[in-house]
């Protein structure tokens, strides 16, 4: 009973982490197979319908993280954006290299390996918004 109370707060942002990750997926999902299932364009150059549709959900993902899991204030928002772009650009480059590894070398479906690089993703997001975009001053914690 202790542990769960000690690691209480760690729990519940990993859940909205996840709530929001999923909604965020949801996004990013729909609107990369729109644009590859509907436009032979991104038919063709899939990465950059991975690029688009990445950006476009995360958006959504900052507003949300920051305002829901994380509760930062709206103190150094440009400077949190900018970190948060960093790290999502990392973000981006994992997924985008899932993507590529999966269809180019593996013969996977550009789908599954969009799954994979979206878990991947996930893992090193939370951990590094935590850390670094959204991380508490001493004068915040309680």
């Amino acid at each position: 009973m202790n542990l769960i109370n000690k690691y209480k707060n760690l729990i519940i942002q990993i859940i909205k982490f996840g709530i929001i990750g999923l909604i965020n997926t949801v996004i990013d999902f729909f609107i990369y197979i729109s644009l590859t299932r509907n436009c032979e364009f991104f038919t063709k150059y899939y990465i950059i319908a991975h690029i688009s549709s990445f950006f476009v959900a995360n958006m959504f993902s900052f507003i949300m993280n920051k305002n829901l899991t994380f509760q930062s204030d709206n103190q150094n928002i440009i400077k949190k954006y900018l970190s948060f772009v960093s790290v999502t650009i990392i973000s981006l480059l994992i997924s985008g290299a899932c993507l590529v590894v999966s269809v180019h070398y593996f013969g996977i479906s550009d789908i599954l390996g969009k799954i994979l690089g979206t878990i991947l993703g996930m893992i090193w997001n939370f951990i590094m918004y935590k850390q670094k975009v959204f991380k508490k001053n001493k004068l915040d914690k309680n």
